[in-house]
This record gives structure tokens, C-alpha cells and sequence, in this order.
């Protein structure tokens, strides 16, 4: 039973982590008005719907739950607690109030699945503290773009300074946009997000749960939310993120840098464009493209150098492709150039596009 209890509060708190807060709140909230009124005691043993013994001094108590508005949560949350089996209902009024509780062996494991979860945020939000660390290899596969990278890296060294630089590239697809920022996210302490579809909740609750040191946005100018624009602005000025909402109030310090991609400036709010170092880039041509397949595909995928000549040959030429990345998972699939032309000839077949 305590290994089921473990797998459904991890399970929920894995897809929402504001829930074990709400878990911590329930049993703050049964600690206190859940006691033997004659010795104080919380060793119980239901007897009826709403009687239990104490196992101390043997007294009855009445109980009949807690409700939405005494324990300051959403009826959505304690409902969702109940389907996953965390809660049980004590019983419903008929002006559709219902009162819930959680069983006492139940709110002692869950203490203890809480206490184990804090100790490894507290673990990972320790190492988060040290020092950023740059792979010597970073932006190896990108090809040109020197004088750009090393001020990419002076905006990552800024963190340590305590004087944040925020870095935008614009440009067209195929100029390297998306793979610096892949780069990047090599880097402990990043996270990748695609705007607009970067979680449900918004890019508010992602810095405040995830607390990122490098947030990387691809797609910048496809942020619709008033408010994931509002939230970036304030994290980007201060370091702050600012929560106020009826089942969660709370203000986090964890300042970080923005290093965002856009393939144009004309959706993204004046006040929000300023705040970033812009940079514009050109597509790569077809030389360049090739010589990116190559590079990876030889010195990250272990290709020989003649096939991974080859792949980048069919995939810039015959495929028209402007991304390099196609090269690089075709040359997953092959080992030898029969291997390339036949993949090129299904994906031809395939692909109108090509």
C-alpha cells in the first residue's frame, strides 16, 4: 500500500508540481484540527462514517472532514485528489458541499514521500547554484558565426558577473537559429522551450517550477500570452517570478539570462524586444550546409568522412533541404552510400515537398 501511494503522489506531482504544496497544506491543516480532544493525539482507528477511536486513550472523536473553503483550495483540486485515490470523501451536503479527508496511515506516508522529494529539489537546486559550466566543444557543429559565438558565451559568463545580458537571434529558417540554441541546451541549468506551446501552464509557472539559470525560447515571436510576456519582462528585469493566484501565492528569486530565437521582430512587443542584445542572421548557402553535415556527422556521429561527404551532397542537392539536421539523421540510418540513396529515393517518394 505505501509503494501505491508513493507511485500516485509522484505521479501527480510529476505532471503538476504545485500539488505538493497542496498535499503539504491538506496535512498542515489535518495536524492541527485532527486531534483526540482529550490527549491530543493522532493514532486513530475508524470506527463509524465520522467516529474515530483514539488508539491512545481510547476516546471517540466526531470528524466529518474538511472542505473546499476551510482548507483554501480549489474544489478542482481536492477532486482531482479524490479520483487518484489520495483523499476520500466523508460524506456530501445536499447544497452540493462535500467533505474530504485523508486517512491518517495514508498523510504519514505522504509526509514522508514529501520529505524525500524537498531533500532531492533541495539536492538539484544546490548544484543549479554552482558555477555554470561551458562544453569545450559548444557550437562545434556550427559552422562561421565565430565573432557571434564568443559573445554568446560572454552573455552565459554574465550570470556570474550578476550583470545579465539577454541575447536575440533573428533570421530566416536555415541560419543556424534552433542549433545554437540546441547548443545551449547542452549546458546544465538551461531549459528549451518552443513558444506558445512550451507547457500549459505558461512560462510563468515553468520558471518557477523548473528555475532555470538559461532560459532558451525558440520562436520568440509566436508568444501569444499577455501574460507569458508580462512574467518574462519582470524575470528578465529582476530575476523575480511573482505568483499570486488563490491556490498559489509566492514571489522566487532566481535570476537567469533569455537567449531566444525569432525569424522576425514583427510580433514581439516593443518592451520585450528591448530588453534583448539583437543580432540578425543570414541562411547559410549550400556550401555551408554541407560543410555543417560533414562536421557532425564526422566528428559526433563517428562517420567516415567520405560518406558523410556523400549524405551532405544528397541531402543539400537532391532533397533541396535547408536543414542539417537531415543530414545528420540520415547518416543515423546508413553506413554506406546504397544505404543514403535508398533512404533519399523513400524519402522522394514519400515527401511531396521534394
Amino acid at each position: 500500500m505505501e509503494d501505491e501511494t508513493k507511485i500516485k503522489v509522484l505521479k501527480i506531482v510529476e505532471k503538476n508540481p504545485r500539488y505538493l504544496n497542496f498535499l503539504k497544506k491538506i496535512i498542515e491543516y489535518q495536524e492541527k484540527e485532527f486531534r483526540c480532544q482529550k490527549c491530543g493525539s493522532r493514532q486513530f482507528e475508524r470506527v463509524k462514517r465520522f467516529t474515530f477511536r483514539c488508539l491512545n486513550c481510547g476516546t471517540e472523536n466526531i470528524f466529518i472532514g474538511f472542505h473546499t473553503m476551510e482548507i483554501g483550495l480549489a474544489p478542482a483540486i481536492l477532486t482531482k485528489l479524490r479520483y487518484e485515490g489520495i483523499l476520500e470523501v466523508l460524506s456530501k451536503s445536499s447544497r452540493g458541499g462535500v467533505y474530504y479527508y485523508l486517512p491518517f496511515e495514508r498523510e504519514q506516508q505522504i509526509k514522508q514521500i514529501i520529505q524525500e522529494i524537498e531533500e532531492k529539489k533541495t539536492a538539484k537546486y544546490l548544484a543549479k547554484k554552482k558555477e555554470i559550466e561551458i562544453p569545450e566543444d559548444i557550437f562545434s557543429p556550427i559552422y562561421g558565426y565565430d565573432d557571434l559565438k564568443k559573445i554568446l558565451i560572454k552573455a552565459l559568463q554574465s550570470l556570474k558577473k550578476k550583470r545579465r545580458v539577454h541575447i536575440l537571434l533573428i533570421g530566416p529558417p536555415a541560419s543556424a537559429k534552433s542549433m545554437v540554441l540546441e547548443e545551449l541546451n547542452r549546458i546544465d541549468g538551461s531549459q528549451l522551450i518552443l513558444a506558445g506551446t512550451s507547457t500549459r501552464a505558461g512560462i510563468r509557472d515553468l520558471l518557477a517550477d523548473l528555475q532555470p539559470k538559461i532560459l532558451l525560447i525558440d520562436e520568440l515571436d509566436k508568444v501569444q500570452s499577455a501574460t507569458d510576456t508580462s512574467v518574462l519582462l519582470t524575470w528578465m528585469e529582476t530575476g523575480k517570478i511573482i505568483i499570486t493566484m488563490a491556490t498559489r501565492m509566492e514571489e522566487i528569486y532566481n535570476p537567469g539570462i533569455v537567449i531566444a530565437s525569432a525569424n522576425t521582430t514583427r510580433n514581439i512587443p516593443p518592451e520585450l524586444l528591448s530588453r534583448f542584445l539583437r543580432f540578425y542572421l543570414k541562411p547559410y548557402t549550400k556550401k555551408e550546409l554541407k560543410g555543417i553535415i560533414v562536421k557532425v556527422l564526422t566528428e559526433r556521429e563517428g562517420k567516415d568522412k567520405d560518406l558523410a561527404e556523400y549524405i551532405a551532397e544528397k541531402v543539400v542537392e537532391d532533397l533541396k533541404s535547408t536543414d542539417p539536421r537531415d543530414g545528420v539523421k540520415i547518416g543515423r540510418l546508413c553506413d554506406t552510400k546504397e544505404e543514403v540513396d535508398e533512404i533519399i529515393k523513400t524519402m522522394k517518394k514519400y515527401n511531396k515537398i521534394f
